[in-house]
């Protein structure tokens, strides 16, 4: 591993080369490293694990690097960014995020991208939830949900999907001494269930603990503070930016934790990669990349968020300007032509409709005000809960 970081710190020091090695001090002063690859929009990756280098995604930013400037952030006690200190009150969910946020002061951008696979979409959900202002995007690949509740079926599945001879070969290495022969043996065995097809699994592994290292001692103190601390359900329905799920339909990870996320984010687009497990980026790499090059993208995704932040503004205009400002008129400007209001009890379409609704309203009660108590909206439709005083 040491000859592996010289290597890359001394191509950092020629300005030819496509990747560079960076550092940047976080708030409690250590330093923390990212490799940034290609030019174009950044955008942030997150490996999973917990535990695991961000050099496992260095093909992603290969692949992706000829449009985007790819910052593969190695979080803290992983990979560049391991020597560190490591301790209950370094290694948590609430430092995680604050690490984030400094890489973003770093890069000098108010909004982060931010692209996570695993426990890194974990991660990316958490970012959004404590910084929804400064997150402009997140893709979600192969993630758990907003909390652990599906956790439990997660390894259930995995137990489920390993084949008899392979949980015998588990077994057997577990009963093992530890080396790391039995270490590497117990992983691939472990892993091996993660594959929709094994016998893809059965090479590619050998090319996953090929690209990057694992850091156990920060995986055991992150997954002792998720277990108390990981519950996003109160903090991220606030964030009202994009978000994409890539979901590989034959994922262990249960298909439950996609709609709790699309429960809090509305406007969350799902993708699905058929016969397909967790490893979508070994498993069906050219579709992956596909996918993902083009949700990274601006266009259907970037309409869709546009078209919500249009209709959320049509319902304030409607509440602030016509209800409460009685600017009446302005109905001819936002409410379409076939518009019919049902209190309307006539058979009159279009602004007209609703502008003799709020003239009889206001007639009754002059000193109407209206304010709006909740809003749910995507690009098709919105609900809202009001209170007339």
């Amino acid at each position: 591993m040491k000859i592996f970081i010289a290597i890359l710190l001394s191509l950092a020091t020629f300005t030819g080369y496509c990747q560079e090695v960076r550092s940047f001090k976080v708030s409690d002063g250590e330093t923390l490293y990212y490799t940034r690859h290609g030019s174009g929009p950044k955008v942030v990756f997150l490996y999973g694990g917990p535990g695991y280098a961000v050099s496992a995604m260095n093909f992603w930013a290969d692949s992706l690097s000829d449009q985007f400037e790819c910052i593969l952030y190695d979080q803290r006690g992983t990979g560049l960014s391991g020597k560190v200190k490591l301790d209950e009150s370094t290694i948590n969910l609430k430092r995680a995020v604050a690490d984030l946020n400094d890489l973003r002061v770093n890069l000098k951008e108010e909004k982060l991208t931010l692209c996570g696979i695993s426990w890194g979409a974990m991660l990316a959900q958490s970012y959004a939830a404590f910084y929804p202002e400064n997150t402009g995007k997140i893709v979600l690949v192969s993630t758990l949900g907003p909390d652990l509740s599906s956790f439990a079926a997660f390894n259930d599945n995995m137990n489920m999907r390993r084949f008899p001879a392979e949980r015998d070969s588990l077994r057997c290495w577990m009963d093992q001494p530890d080396s790391e022969l039995s270490s590497m043996k117990r992983s691939f065995f472990q892993f091996i269930p993660e594959f929709y097809d094994h016998s893809i699994g059965n090479e590619m592994l050998k090319v996953f603990f090929a690209s990057t290292t694992f850091h156990d001692r920060m995986s055991s103190l992150i997954w002792q503070d998720l277990y108390s601390s990981y519950d996003l359900k109160p903090k991220l329905g606030k964030y009202d930016g994009e978000a994409v799920i890539i979901r590989p339909r034959q994922d262990p990870a249960p298909a439950e934790a996609v709609f709790q996320i699309k429960e809090l984010l509305p406007q969350a687009s799902i993708i699905y990669i058929e016969k397909c497990g967790h490893f979508p980026d070994y498993e069906r790499p050219a579709e992956f990349f596909k996918i993902l090059r083009s949700v990274l993208k601006q266009g259907k995704h970037k309409t869709q968020l546009d078209a919500r932040s249009q209709n959320k503004k049509i319902i304030e205009l409607y509440v602030n300007e016509i209800w409460n400002n009685r600017n009446i008129e302005l109905a001819d400007s936002i409410i379409g032509n076939n518009f019919i209001d049902p209190a309307a009890n006539s058979s009159v379409k279009g602004p007209e409709s609703l502008k003799r609704v709020i003239k009889s309203y206001l007639e009754k009660y002059p000193d109407i005000k209206i304010s709006i108590d909740e809003m749910v909206y995507d690009e098709h439709k919105i609900a809202w809960k009001w209170t007339a005083e």
